[in-house]
């Protein structure tokens, strides 16, 4: 008990009300034997069952992040060594790259490392096996797949994985994607009225997202 107190003495974001009762229940959860409920805990405890209740209600929305990051490296025998995008300097650089897989907790304001990669380089357009962004799906998939990470739901990605395939492939890990789009999207609306009547090829589209959902919010303020 005195290391785990010791631990968390550490945490400096943990108010110490709650630091008092973990330490109390971890010292609980190694004395009490049987189905560990709240009312059993309360037994043997001065906190109420309530108490107890209420600690475990706590929920915290969370989140899949992934996101790349360029390593500035020197020489020219490094393993791996290309020309990657500097986000510092916005241009391809010559370095590293590694594709970080991290759990964002919105509540708390932190995230941690679940899985981190080395980028291949790429390589030539004829014999090249993957793009870079079926090298980030591969990511993904191997470390949501087997840690059954698919009920946090959403995965925040950065504008370059606002791609079809991208989307599609997160869809099937039962994952919903969250990023900003680039400048020139161009978001339309599926023409979804009367067919056509006449010659001539269907209209796929009509109109512009942003724009009706802007005309929408105009006519509910104004009526």
């Amino acid at each position: 008990m005195r290391l785990f107190e010791s631990v968390l003495a550490t945490v400096t974001n943990l108010p110490r009300p709650q630091r008092k009762f973990l330490c109390h229940l971890i010292w609980l959860l190694l004395m009490l034997p049987g189905h560990v409920t709240c009312r059993n805990l309360s037994r043997d405890s001065p906190y109420h069952e309530k108490t107890f209740a209420r600690h475990f209600a706590t929920s915290h929305e969370q989140a899949l992040v992934l996101d790349a990051s360029f390593v500035r490296k020197s020489g020219k025998h490094t393993y791996d060594l290309a020309r990657f995008w500097n986000g510092a300097h916005s241009r391809p650089d010559p370095g590293l790259e590694i594709s970080e897989l991290g759990g964002l907790d919105v509540t708390d304001n932190c995230a941690d490392a679940l899985s981190i990669e080395q980028t291949p380089p790429p390589g030539p357009a004829p014999v090249q096996e993957l793009t870079r962004i079926e090298i980030y799906l591969d990511h993904v998939t191997r470390v949501v797949q087997p840690h059954a990470l698919s009920p946090l739901r959403d995965v925040v990605t950065d504008g370059y994985d606002n791609q079809q395939k991208f989307l599609a492939d997160v869809q099937a890990l039962e994952l919903h994607q969250i990023g900003k789009l680039r400048r020139d999207a161009n978001l339309r609306d599926l023409d979804d009225g009367p067919p056509r009547l006449g010659p001539g090829r269907p209209k796929p589209y009509d109109g512009n997202t942003v724009d009706g959902f802007i005309a929408r919010c105009t006519d509910s303020v104004w009526g």
